[in-house]
């Protein structure tokens, strides 16, 4: 009977095992389970300051020139969240969040030292997600 015993609850370690799994990915499939949320952010359209302008190295997988790009927000109406501050404070110019801006965009959102850029900022109101994000439409509502 010890025989049988090992392998029996090998195979029920196995099937447990087997359909959490299974739950997990039909639950990630119907995009219940989110790193970082479900969240909500809030929206202060307003005017991105360029501070700088500054060329990267070339970007090895494109070989496109990028750009380091800095600027100073001033949102439209007043922030609610307490945690938030923009006066005096510095942030990076990113495209989708994570893209550093390459000639094209450079040209196309006319990126230079005291240049207005129309944005949005974003401020998390629920959930884990990144506090505050912002946002530049495309001039022209052309894509990349």
């Amino acid at each position: 009977m010890r025989y049988f015993q090992r392998p029996m609850l090998a195979g029920l370690c196995i099937c447990a095992l087997a359909a959490f799994c299974l739950h997990g990915a039909a639950v990630a499939g119907q995009g219940g389970a989110r790193l970082g949320g479900p969240c909500a952010y809030e929206s202060y359209p307003g005017v991105a300051e360029i501070l700088s302008v500054k060329e990267l190295p070339a970007d090895e997988a494109t070989g496109r020139r990028r750009f380091d790009v800095r600027f100073t927000f001033f949102p439209d109406r007043k922030v609610k969240q307490r945690f938030v501050r923009t006066e005096g404070r510095e942030f990076l110019f990113l495209l989708d969040f994570t893209r550093y801006p390459d000639e094209k965009d450079v040209e196309a959102y006319g990126l230079e030292t005291g240049a207005k850029v129309k944005g949005v900022m974003r401020v998390i109101v629920k959930g884990t997600c990144t506090p505050v994000l912002f946002d530049f439409p495309r001039p022209g509502g052309n894509s990349k």
